[in-house]
């Protein structure tokens, strides 16, 4: 097992170089415990926080819940590992790869910014997606393009 520093060069070596995207990972001791940490993962592009696990999923996942720990306490592990096997997934098929661990979209992000993925398929790719979303923001950086 590779540490986040490892992993986060490994995952942001596959981005364009042309756009500022970067991976981003800490954790925060919990409160009168300080054995547990809350743990937050987020994807900056040009700086701005496009993706936030899990600031951004804490209400649609539990409606009325205002401790976040369940959610962090089932989901947060699964980032790296997502983490890893996007980078272990073979380029030829990766835009055709379901995730079946991202409940959240990551790796959607993450081949919007992969450098190894060409134009044309990836604006194909990703035709359907509300053009507020976060890949939708990578790839107008990434490709100027009016999406």
């Amino acid at each position: 097992m590779s540490t986040w520093k490892g992993l986060k060069k490994q995952i942001e070596s596959l981005f364009d170089d042309q756009i500022d995207l970067q991976i981003h990972a800490t954790s925060y001791v919990v409160e009168g415990k300080s054995n547990l940490f809350f743990p937050r993962h987020w994807v900056a592009l040009r700086k701005k926080i496009i993706w936030d696990f899990p600031r951004d999923f804490i209400s649609s996942r539990h409606p009325g819940k205002s401790n976040s720990i369940e959610c962090v306490d089932t989901d947060a592990g699964l980032i790296a590992d997502l983490i890893r096997e996007y980078i272990n997934s073979s380029t030829q098929d990766l835009l055709k790869k379901e995730f079946a661990s991202d409940k959240y979209g990551l790796t959607n992000i993450l081949k919007a910014g992969d450098r190894r993925l060409g134009k044309e398929k990836l604006l194909n790719w990703s035709n359907e997606m509300d053009a507020k979303s976060p890949v939708k923001l990578v790839i107008k950086s990434r490709f100027d393009s009016n999406i």
